[in-house]
């Protein structure tokens, strides 16, 4: 592990910024029969991260990280049908937060 790396797992704000991330992750999948509402809870999400300066290439890769993350953790049993539902589900989550983002 890198100094940068060292220094990120060390940073309370940055770790309590994960921990807020991994809990909206979580909100989504256990609320995805209510997605409507989870859509609107992440457009206003991409409003307020739109007041901290956020771009949409932070939103995209945030995203992508994830569904690399669930990758690695998972290697071969995570198939290639997992992947590309995971990438959807993502991509639906990431429209609504870029459009808050964006149109806010």
């Amino acid at each position: 592990m890198d100094d940068n790396q060292e220094s990120l797992k060390e940073n309370y704000r940055f770790r309590c910024h994960v921990g807020l991330f991994c809990e909206t992750i979580r909100i989504a999948v256990e609320e995805m029969r209510e997605i409507e509402e989870v859509l609107l809870f992440l457009k206003d999400l991409g409003r307020k991260h739109r007041m901290y300066g956020a771009t949409p290439t932070y939103i995209k890769t945030a995203g992508e990280g994830i569904v690399y993350a669930i990758d690695r953790k998972l290697g071969n049993e995570f198939t290639r049908s997992m992947k590309t539902s995971w990438k959807k589900f993502f991509t639906i989550l990431q429209d609504s937060i870029l459009e808050g983002l964006e149109f806010g």
